[in-house]
C-alpha cells in the first residue's frame, strides 16, 4: 500500500512541476503579447499627438495668411 501511495505522490510530484513550467511558459507568451501591442499603442497616441500639433500650427497659418489676405485688401482699397 506505501509503494502505491508514493507512486501517486510521485505522479503528482511530476504533474505539479508540469503545470509550473506551463504556467511559466504561457506567462512568457502572454508577456511578449502584451509588450507588443503596448508599444503600437504608445507609438499610435504619439502619432495622434504630432497630427494633433500640426493641425493646430496649420489652423495658425490659415488664419495669419487670411489676416494678412484681409490687410492687403485693405491697403489696396485704401490706395484706390
Amino acid at each position: 500500500m506505501s509503494d502505491l501511495v508514493a507512486l501517486y505522490k510521485t505522479k503528482i510530484d511530476a504533474l505539479k512541476s508540469q503545470l509550473a513550467d506551463s504556467q511559466i511558459y504561457l506567462n512568457m507568451i502572454v508577456h511578449d503579447m502584451r509588450s507588443p501591442t503596448h508599444a503600437i499603442k504608445l507609438g499610435l497616441e504619439a502619432t495622434l499627438d504630432q497630427i494633433g500639433t500640426g493641425a493646430s500650427l496649420l489652423n495658425k497659418q490659415l488664419e495669419q495668411h487670411s489676416e494678412n489676405g484681409r490687410l492687403r485688401v485693405l491697403i489696396k482699397d485704401l490706395k484706390d
